[in-house]
């Protein structure tokens, strides 16, 4: 695939940080969308994007719901990556926290990319939320779940399926309406484990959904279960950049998952790989997080892109390791 001009937008997020390093190394020139300065500083002093400063640059967006917000950023620009979205998180705002940034900030980077000649592709980050995971027995990157009333969501998770579902579908609506000239990709990530570079202290470990592993390794039970499977963050960004070739068509789906977890394995994995020395920083090895399982087929993205999915086991270590280094003083 040759360098293309690609715009990541979420730069300094989990997957974000971890996609734009890739487009960096892949060769591509980029440009980089963040909320704010500190956010923009993080990423342009972080390690792994010290040898490819001069393919960079960073723009700082404060609201992407501002009409135009991506106007400036997408000129001259031939793909982009558009990570930047809510995570699920405790909120009692639904449509404030997960809802109106998903949804009009993607319309709006849509609309952004109509306005300009140069787009070709964009691929947007989108989540297995928007599957029906209802369903029982194995499901596919288009058995697509119903979308609930905004007076039905009972939850944050709800409130974050809900955010995914609606901006998937107002995206085909508008690829429907508008027919533009650029073709759409979502990737479908299940949950995202693996080492964050942009963390760097114990207390980051309380958001993201890293998080999941270490409250699970510090003994904490969590209020309800998590969807049963997980992908590594980098095998998660690889599949955002191998979807920007040519030969890959537009306006599909693509699953993003290494195979089916049980969350509460988490505990046996850290005591395999580190030992019980680990309680000695904190870490009980005694939490519960319950498993919603889940059947998911992601053979249309083995034939696509032909990835070799890191295990659960090398997801989990990864982090811990990372939390490890933190709080024992050797990042």
């Amino acid at each position: 695939m040759s360098p293309k001009s690609v715009l990541v937008t979420g730069a300094n997020g989990h997957l974000g940080f971890r996609v734009l390093v890739s487009a960096l190394k892949a060769g591509h020139m980029v440009r980089a969308t963040v909320r704010r300065s500190e956010a923009a500083e993080k990423v342009l002093d972080a390690k792994s994007i010290e040898p490819y400063r001069s393919q960079l640059e960073v723009v700082i967006i404060e609201d992407i719901l501002k009409e135009g917000a991506f106007d400036g950023a997408i000129q001259g620009i031939e793909a982009v990556l558009h990570i930047a979205s809510p995570v699920s998180r405790p909120s009692d705002n639904y449509l404030d926290d997960f809802i109106n940034p998903a949804v009009q900030g993607t319309l709006g980077l849509l609309n952004s990319a109509v306005k300009s000649s140069s787009v070709k592709k964009i691929v947007i980050t989108s989540s297995i939320a928007v599957l029906d995971i209802e369903k029982s027995g194995t499901i596919s990157a288009h058995e697509l779940g119903p979308i609930l009333p905004l007076d039905k969501l009972s939850s944050p998770f709800t409130g974050y399926i809900a955010s995914k579902r609606i901006a998937l579908q107002k995206t085909i609506q508008f690829i429907e309406e508008k027919k533009p000239r650029f073709s759409v990709i979502h990737v479908l990530p299940s949950v995202i484990i693996g080492r964050n570079e942009l963390v760097t202290r114990a207390s980051d470990f309380s958001s993201g959904t890293n998080r999941y592993v270490i409250n699970i390794a510090k003994g904490l039970d969590a209020p309800a279960p998590l969807l049963g499977a997980s992908v590594y963050v980098n095998d998660c960004a690889d599949i955002h950049l191998l979807a920007l070739d040519d030969k890959i068509n537009g306006n599909q789906n693509f699953i993003a998952s290494a195979g089916a977890v049980v969350w509460n394995n988490v505990s046996e994995i850290i005591r395999h790989d580190f030992g019980e020395k680990v309680k000695e920083h904190g870490l009980k090895l005694e939490g519960n997080l319950d498993t919603k399982a889940l059947d998911l087929d992601p053979s249309d993205t083995d034939r696509a892109f032909g990835v070799k999915w890191t295990a659960f086991n090398a997801q989990v270590k990864s982090v811990v390791e990372h939390y490890l280094e933190i709080v024992t003083g050797r990042d």
